[in-house]
């Protein structure tokens, strides 16, 4: 991690001192002289280097950059760390890379002294801490913000650890949890490692606004195992914690980090591969009191993001459009909601949200038409009666996709996703989306791959 100063002492081969060899015909001098001699030399050869140092140095004060104050310095290198990021793959597995595409930014702390204190000087140049080159730079990058703000980030695939490494890394995050504002973790090979980290973040994080825990166990698979967070997560003490994400991550819906939050993405496995989890299955979905009451502390919420965590419309055994309690979201922009599609028209009919927002809603149990139809006729509450005009719609393969683009009088444009499983009926569900949502006018429909005979196409369109 330390860079290079240019005032380094460098010598050649060819310039090296070599022991003297003895004439034919003369004494070789006593070893003690040899070695008396050689100390001279050393000392004449350190004196001569440390001239040319001085000299390179007032050489380099004659060029204007070297008139810039630290704290200008200090800007320049800071927007410099914006644009050129750091490696994350180790050098010996590209050694052909150069050196200012390895090193990122950190290069100009090997340009020359005086760059290197004015870097090292500014601990807000070393706030974004990585462990994906290791524990050693990450160790620096703590040292040196000192009691800066940092944002932490911490990827176990990009990482080869021992359970020793794992510990001490938990252990070194935790002790920085007080001046931390963003915290990432994310595990690739095991949910165990998440649970060395988690034992560690029990103490309270006062200035924490961005939270992501991340167990992901391959992009393919829909069925793993879920960490389960200790409830002590941070003693519950985040009062600046405003987002948080958490991809197969159960922390228990009435924990006090879900408050006043503005950001919340939760995505939980179709499936539990564990024996030892898949009882537990009911108990990572919320009931739907405790959902209610968990997002009445996020009045502020800009981003709902919610896929298979949702409350279970049969558990609830509440029939729809019958709910007289709501869930008041001024500012929600952009809503996402995967689960079944009764699941996903319950939960959406709780919500008092403005008329013009971004949303998806990926349906699964698709098998009765009526709750496509409920389904459409909930989203339509929403959007309000005023006219909005669609830019087009497509329909995919890969179920039944129906997507596009609304233009709200405001002018903001907007999207709407609907996903439903790949057996529901295109013809039927078109002419339920028409049916339910009159106020939205089409401009076109673009059919990718699917074929719809006749009596289908009549009944999409009539």
């Amino acid at each position: 991690m330390s860079g290079m100063d240019s005032g380094n002492h460098t010598m050649s081969s060819s310039s090296s001192p070599q022991s003297p060899s003895p004439d034919l015909g003369q004494e070789s001098k006593p070893s003690s002289a040899v070695e008396l001699e050689l100390q001279a030399l050393f000392e004449e050869l350190s004196t001569a280097t440390s001239v040319v140092n001085t000299i390179k140095s007032r050489i380099n004060l004659i060029a204007p950059v070297s008139h810039l104050p630290p704290e200008l310095l200090a800007r320049i290198f800071l927007i410099l760390r914006g644009k050129q990021s750091i490696s994350i793959m180790p050098r010996e597995r590209n050694p052909d890379c150069p050196i200012f595409e390895y090193l990122g930014w950190i290069v100009v702390t090997q340009v020359c002294s005086r760059w290197r204190r004015a870097a090292i000087d500014c601990p807000a140049l070393w706030t974004r801490v990585t462990f994906d080159r290791g524990s050693r730079w990450a160790d620096q990058m703590l040292l040196r913000s000192k009691q800066a703000p940092v944002k932490i980030s911490i990827c176990q695939n990009n990482c080869d650890w021992d359970r020793k490494a794992m510990i001490h890394d938990a252990k070194r995050i935790a002790h920085h949890i007080p001046h931390t504002a963003s915290l990432t973790i994310s595990v690739t090979k095991a949910a165990s490692v998440l649970d060395i980290f988690s034992q560690e973040l029990l103490r309270p994080a006062p200035i924490l606004r961005t939270l992501s825990l991340a167990y992901v166990f391959g992009l393919r698979e829909h069925r793993g195992d879920v960490h389960i967070a200790p409830a002590e997560l941070f003693a519950n003490d985040t009062p600046c914690l405003r987002e948080v994400s958490l991809h197969n991550v159960f922390i228990p819906w009435s924990s006090t980090l879900f408050k006043g939050l503005r950001s919340l993405q939760i995505w939980l496995p179709s499936g539990l591969r564990s024996p030892s989890q898949a009882g537990q299955y009911a108990h990572f979905v919320p009931a739907l009191t405790e959902f209610i009451d968990a997002l009445d502390n996020m009045p502020a919420l800009q981003v709902l993001n919610v896929t298979r965590a949702l409350p279970s419309f049969s558990a609830a055994n509440i029939p729809l459009f019958t709910m007289d309690r709501k869930v008041s979201l001024p500012q929600l922009r952009n809503l996402l909601f995967g689960g079944a599609i009764l699941d996903v028209a319950l939960t959406l009919s709780l919500l008092a949200v403005p008329s013009e927002f971004n949303f998806g809603l990926c349906c699964t149990s698709c098998d009765d038409p009526t709750h496509t139809t409920n389904l459409f006729r909930i989203v339509s509450s929403h959007l309000g009666t005023d006219p909005i005009v669609a830019s087009g719609l497509s329909l995919t393969p890969s179920g039944c996709e129906i997507w596009g683009n609304m233009a709200f009088k405001s002018g903001e444009p907007l999207y709407f996703v609907f996903e439903f499983d790949p057996f529901v009926n295109g013809g039927d569900t078109m002419q339920q989306f028409f049916a339910a949502l009159p106020q939205i006018e089409v401009s076109k429909i673009e059919v990718l791959n699917i074929s719809l005979n006749s009596s289908a196409w009549q009944r999409a369109l009539k």
